[in-house]
């Protein structure tokens, strides 16, 4: 499981990948794309690595990956240098409505520790303290 949140022109995650009930540490949730956006990925590492790379590279309708056989989970926010906050799950990508966003578990915790004041790396610490999938250290880019 993964533990993104996004606010204030700040991306923060855990650093734990599950497989079942194994964890394993993982540093790359945090990416820094081509046009200096940060993209926060939560889901399997090579369905990531293809979607993500599609979208840095222009997002062309015709050059979208083929949707996986199976149902893994893809979830990336990506925080634009303009402050706007994006979501993208299988080719489809649109604007955030809001000024905050999460990704991956815990999501009614992390947003209720940022509607009451916390900031990313805060609800993201948060997490890591008191929620059964979330492992740190935490780490942040903005």
């Amino acid at each position: 499981m993964t533990v993104i949140a996004c606010k204030d022109g700040v991306m923060a995650a855990d650093t734990s990948v599950w497989h079942g009930e194994i964890w394993y540490p993982c540093k790359t949730k945090l990416r820094r794309l081509s046009d200096g956006s940060v993209a926060g990925c939560a889901g399997w590492k090579p369905v990531i690595d293809e979607w993500v790379k599609w979208y840095d590279s222009g997002a062309k309708p015709g050059d979208r990956p083929a949707a996986p056989k199976d149902n893994e989970d893809l979830n990336v926010l990506i925080l634009r240098p303009d402050g706007s906050i994006w979501n993208m799950s299988f080719g489809e990508v649109w604007r955030n409505e809001g000024d905050i966003a999460v990704a991956g578990s815990h999501y009614e915790f992390l947003m209720g520790a940022m509607l009451s004041g916390r900031s990313a790396p805060d609800a993201v610490d948060l997490a890591i303290a008191h929620c059964s999938r979330a492992r740190g250290p935490m780490t942040w880019m903005g």
